[in-house]
Parts: C-alpha cells; structure tokens; sequence
C-alpha cells in the first residue's frame, strides 16, 4: 500500500484507505467542538502525541482524527478526572 506524502502514521492511514467511511474520521474542527476545546488545542494534543491523528498533506496539512481515537481521548479523561476525586 503507498501511503500518501506527509502522511505520518501509516498504520492510522492504512485503516483511512481501507474503511472508506467519511463518517469514521473527524477534522480538528469537529474534533474540537465534541471535546469542547479549541481547534489549536485539539493540534497541541496531536503534536504532543497524545492524541492520533493523520496529516493529510504538505507542511500545513490537514488533520483527520479517527472517531475511535477521540473517544479513546475522552475516556481518559474521564478516567483521569474520576480517580483524582476518589484520592
């Protein structure tokens, strides 16, 4: 399979190519806005790598996050916030 230029996590990118569901994936934008966060915050998870996402193209490309990985984020979070208040 021939992942495309500045696609970064070829094993995220080959699951893009093969479901073929729009559905599946998200912007930063609509990211973002489920996580209720701001679009640059929702970048500053992906740089951190705390948060999988697949760069579309060239130097300011485009992110996709899969549906899964933002649930995956939120759940966390979740999890996080739960076992600070049980200390």
């Amino acid at each position: 399979m021939e992942v495309a230029e500045g696609v970064r996590d070829k094993k995220l990118a080959s699951i893009w190519y093969t479901s073929g569901k729009v559905e599946d994936f998200l912007t930063v934008k609509e990211a973002a806005k489920q996580i209720r966060k701001s679009p640059s915050t929702v970048r500053l998870l992906i740089r951190k790598r705390k948060m999988k996402a697949v760069k579309l193209a060239g130097k300011f490309g485009v992110y996709i996050i899969p549906r899964n990985e933002l649930l995956n984020y939120q759940m966390t979070k979740m999890s996080e916030k739960i076992a600070k208040t049980e200390k």
